[in-house]
């Protein structure tokens, strides 16, 4: 699904394109479409390469990526309400961007400095704040329902999510756009919900993700992140190989990508002592 006519940055524009096409071509469209502001500002800072996604662009100006970052929401806003204009929806789907501090849910000990694309992404973000506080861009849009909220940053999301959810009644289906690990965990408890990938344009279900972030094939869930960490936000937390590995092996033995995040948990905490929880 081509765009409007509309620039959006190079990590962002391949998700709108199936984020567009989930709404025009799929038969169960998606009745919700959740934005984490920081993956916008994110893919905003980082380079034109999908190679270097990590690396801030060179001599940046945090003012000028604050602005298109702005438009770029009112871009997205935009697209959105023309797709869902032309599938003429029984009720008004939802548009929510969110921003979460994810980072306060993970002891000190246990989290990965703060890189320079990190700190540039908060100073955007504090630019950003006060124009969004301002709802200029919520209004006006009869076909969806436009909203932006900060959640409260307590673990799990999921609860403040479910209660934005529970005004709009039953849905089915819900995509994620985010590129933050954290945010990946509310796939195991929020139904029909899918993530979109930056740079790819994947949509990718929740037995998908601990391949993308844990590099295993075991199911993402709080207490293997918390085990085997990420790259980028959290440390490992269980450090010692043989322990990592008595999980693998267990996974792959009782097949955990089928199981539940119940059935998973309770396995994970017979054989290892975890160091802390996300709170």
């Amino acid at each position: 699904m081509s765009l409007t006519n509309q620039t959006y940055s190079h990590g962002t524009t391949p998700a709108m394109e199936a984020i567009l096409s989930s709404i025009y071509d799929d038969r169960t469209i998606p009745e919700a479409i959740l934005f984490d502001l920081s993956t916008l500002v994110r893919n905003g800072l980082s380079s034109a390469s999908a190679h270097e996604e990590n690396e801030p662009k060179p001599n940046v100006n945090i003012h000028e990526v604050a602005r298109k970052v702005e438009s770029e929401i009112g871009y997205i806003i935009s697209d959105l309400n023309a797709a869902y204009q032309k599938r003429q929806c029984s009720k008004p789907p939802l548009v929510l961007f969110y921003w979460a501090n994810q980072g306060m849910n993970v002891p000190v000990t246990f989290r990965r400095p703060v890189n320079k694309l990190g700190t540039m992404i908060g100073s955007v973000m504090v630019l950003l704040k006060p124009k969004l506080d301002q709802r200029e861009l919520w209004q006006n849009h009869s076909t969806i329902n436009v909203g932006m909220t900060i959640l409260k940053g307590k673990y799990p999301s999921y609860i403040e999510l479910n209660q934005i959810f529970k005004s709009f009644g039953l849905l089915k289906r819900i995509l994620i756009f985010s590129k933050c690990p954290i945010d990946f965990h509310l796939l195991q408890f929020i139904r029909g919900l899918e993530l979109v990938e930056s740079f790819t344009g994947k949509i990718k279900k929740a037995s998908e993700l601990g391949q993308k972030v844990l590099k295993q094939e075991i199911p993402l869930s709080p207490e293997t992140h918390i085990i085997f960490g990420d790259k980028e936000y959290l440390k490992p937390g269980i450090v010692e190989k043989e322990k990592r590995q008595r999980i693998i092996k267990l996974a792959g033995e009782e097949g955990w990508l089928l199981k539940t995040n119940d059935y998973v948990k309770r396995k994970i905490r017979e054989n290892v002592v975890l160091p802390y929880q996300f709170s």
